[in-house]
């Protein structure tokens, strides 16, 4: 597949008194020519065999045009407000060349503020409200948005490989672009913070932040039965007003030690308590190992998107502690370290389906994989050459004394067929992924 972007820009500065204006617009075309082809046969037992094979070939674009306006408006001198609002457009040109669908993107209001209650700026009062949107990805629209290719799936009470015939097929279609999804909003998300600061001692800063995010809409697709095909659109909405409206909400609290501009030793320790909760993982389903943005298994079943679906996500972590710093010698050496503690991710049962993935019980209830430390080294000497050469050796040691320990699982339990019968998984509970081993690397940097 071949991708391109192009994108122009014009921005211009206002300075007026204690206000500073930022205005501009920008246009950007996003396309693909998503060539694929594949063909994959999975076996569950000797008397169940499922064929998974498609292609396409087809040529989409979005065009995005964006406006934005920020202002930085000095109230007085301890307070200092930032302020804007920005609008995008989404626009989805299919392989007939022709515009084929609108996103409806809302205006996304941004709003900060700066307080310093002292006049030496040992302490500071800090918040903001912002409103992100997300571009629809191209993945999407090559699937939605193009007559070139097809897809299907035929399950076999025997071995395909020997012979094709006696096969059943599940799902079987041509690509086509679909009707347009009237009012189709895009997917967008609030985020509200709010954090005091304070000086300790000297150079030392320490400070208390509150996180709340939440989703507010999304795009994904399902599969509609009344139709034998899969659609996409808002869950929750429109064609899929019968699905679950997604939920993800992520709230966390933030304490923080920081010590700069010290002449030997700066450092920053954080620790972070955080939940996240709700039946929607992203752009990218986790529980499948999905790389395909936007058409997630969340929603493909009507059913299975309603029962245990909401509960502990699969980013959830929660205690996360992080330590990084450095110290300068006064001959030319720097040491530096990153440490970290992170609580594991939850774990759900699913059951694999032809069509969806069904929880067994509620979702991030079946455990947590291991928590894990990680240990970084950074030396660096500077070298005592020349003026007009700066030169250093560098020597880096990534995770010391890993502990390899499992950081996923498969966690895929059964294979439930539609006449009711079910097949155990094997792999379920083995490792996908463990933590990287150490390795050492050996550099020079050279400045002039």
């Amino acid at each position: 597949s071949f991708r391109h972007a192009t994108m122009a820009r014009l921005k211009g500065t206002i300075l007026a008194s204690a206000h500073t204006l930022n205005a501009g617009i920008e246009y950007k075309v996003n396309g693909v020519n998503n060539q694929y082809e594949y063909d994959g046969i999975y076996k569950y037992d000797s008397t169940f065999y499922e064929e998974y094979a498609g292609k396409g070939f087809q040529e989409v674009s979005h065009r995005i045009p964006s406006v934005f306006l920020q202002d930085a408006w000095q109230i007085f001198r301890g307070l200092r407000v930032h302020a804007g609002l920005r609008w995008d457009g989404q626009y989805i040109v299919g392989s007939n060349k022709e515009v084929v669908q609108t996103v409806t993107v809302p205006i996304q209001p941004r709003l900060g503020f700066t307080y310093l209650p002292n006049d030496d700026g040992s302490q500071k009062i800090f918040g903001s409200f912002g409103r992100f949107s997300q571009e629809l990805a191209l993945f999407l629209s090559a699937n939605y948005h193009s007559d070139q290719g097809y897809g299907f799936t035929i399950d076999y009470n025997h071995d395909p490989r020997i012979s094709r015939t006696g096969g059943d097929t599940v799902y079987s279609g041509h690509n086509k672009i679909y009707p347009e999804v009237q009012g189709l909003r895009g997917q967008f998300f609030d985020e509200f913070s709010l954090g005091y600061e304070q000086v300790v001692w000297g150079n030392l800063r320490a400070s208390v932040q509150g996180v709340y995010r939440t989703l507010r809409e999304a795009i994904d697709d399902a599969y509609v039965e009344a139709e034998k095909q899969y659609r996409f659109g808002n869950p929750g909405r429109g064609l899929l007003a019968d699905w679950p409206r997604p939920r993800r909400d992520y709230t966390a609290l933030i304490l923080t030690l920081e010590q700069r501009e010290d002449e030997h030793f700066n450092f920053l320790a954080s620790y972070v308590l955080s939940r996240d909760h709700g039946n929607y993982e992203g752009l990218f389903d986790a529980s499948y190992h999905s790389p395909f943005p936007n058409q997630s298994s969340s929603f493909d079943n009507l059913n299975n998107s309603r029962d245990n679906a909401t509960g502990l996500l699969p980013n959830d972590r929660t205690h996360v502690f992080k330590f990084s710093g450095s110290y300068r010698f006064l001959f030319g050496l720097v040491a530096g370290m990153s440490f970290s503690v992170q609580s594991g991710t939850p774990l759900s049962e699913y059951a694999n389906q032809a069509i969806g993935v069904k929880f067994l019980s509620p979702r991030g209830s079946a455990g947590r994989t291991p928590t894990t430390w990680d240990l970084n080294v950074r030396i660096m000497y500077d070298l005592p050459l020349a003026d007009s050469w700066k030169t250093r050796i560098i020597l880096d040691v990534f995770h010391i004394a890993s502990q390899r320990e499992p950081v996923d699982f498969d966690q895929h339990r059964i294979y439930l067929r539609r006449n009711g019968t079910s097949y155990p998984l094997p792999t379920y509970g083995q490792a996908y992924r463990y933590q990287p081993p150490m390795s050492v690397r050996l550099g020079m940097e050279v400045r002039f």
